[in-house]
């Protein structure tokens, strides 16, 4: 792959932008019970919003990014990209997302994807130098392209449905990042951000993540009671996903050495996430 290539892929946070527009895309299918042309063209857009605000965020930490091991080699800390081109591609992304959605899916659908870049990076990335719990902030973010997929589809934008699938996203990110601060969180402290490693001890965030990572968990239930989930394989397999992961995270955290590693906690987190989307989209194309 082309080195500048691989640079724009890094700062634009390509994964995790993809990730977002397959939130969105879950969203869409969903209310409309089939995937189409329209559909993939919302997540384009929920794309290139995320794709935007990432490289935002990276010009907006690109000091702090120089002090941390995991990211100093990110494109402008290292110096491959230069701010200027960062903040004008930046501006470019987010604004032919905002105007395919406003074009093709109307004013409350762009303004919902713009709302969600301005308060990821107006709000949340300035609170993470301010506050241990600006992850609830952050978790905001998470929980909107699933809506932006919806409203897009024609879903009214306070369904029970979609709010109680925002819901699940918004628990699940609170560990996710909480997961990642334990890896990196040494790092963290030296570029100036808050976290909570050095706010609490390991026995303090352990009941806490537990206690998190079990109503993540549980949460998914909501998708059963509101006939998200109806396909009697599926509902087996997310209750056996569930039972799983929450022994699997009392056993790494409880038993053997302390602090645990953490990383297979991260992974199996990630892919439990992953499951569940994943099921919600066979539903919605099926069911």
């Amino acid at each position: 792959m082309p080195r500048f290539l691989k640079n724009l892929l890094s700062l634009t946070k390509f994964y995790l932008s993809l990730a977002i527009a397959f939130s969105a895309l879950a969203g869409y299918v969903i209310f409309s019970g089939s995937f189409s042309d329209r559909a993939f063209l919302a997540s384009l857009a929920v794309f290139l919003l995320a794709a935007g605000a990432g490289a935002l965020n990276q010009l907006q930490e690109r000091n702090r990014d120089a002090l941390m091991e995991r990211t100093k080699r990110r494109p402008i800390p290292s110096g491959a990209i230069s701010p200027w081109f960062a903040g004008i591609l930046s501006v470019i992304l987010a604004l032919a997302g905002f105007l395919i959605l406003l074009l093709n899916f109307g004013m409350v659908t762009a303004f919902l994807g713009l709302g969600n870049l301005l308060w990821y990076n107006v709000v949340y990335t300035p609170l993470k130098i301010r506050s241990y719990f600006a992850v609830l902030a952050g978790a905001v973010n998470g929980a909107v392209p699933p809506v932006v997929g919806w409203v897009a589809a024609g879903g009214y934008i306070l369904d029970p449905k979609i709010l109680f699938i925002t819901f699940f996203i918004f628990l699940w990110q609170v560990p996710h990042f909480w997961l990642l601060l334990m890896l990196y969180g040494e790092e963290y402290e030296k570029a100036g951000f808050y976290s909570i490693t050095s706010r609490f001890s390991f026995p303090v965030i352990r009941n806490i993540l537990l206690i998190w990572v079990v109503a993540t968990s549980f949460s998914t239930l909501f998708l059963l009671l509101f006939q998200i989930i109806t396909l009697m394989p599926l509902i087996i397999t997310m209750m056996t996903a569930v039972v799983i992961l929450q022994v699997f995270f009392f056993i790494f955290l409880y038993t053997g050495k302390e602090p645990p590693r953490i990383k297979p906690l991260f992974i199996v987190f990630n892919l439990f996430m992953v499951l569940v989307f994943g099921m919600i989209l066979v539903q919605g194309a099926i069911g």
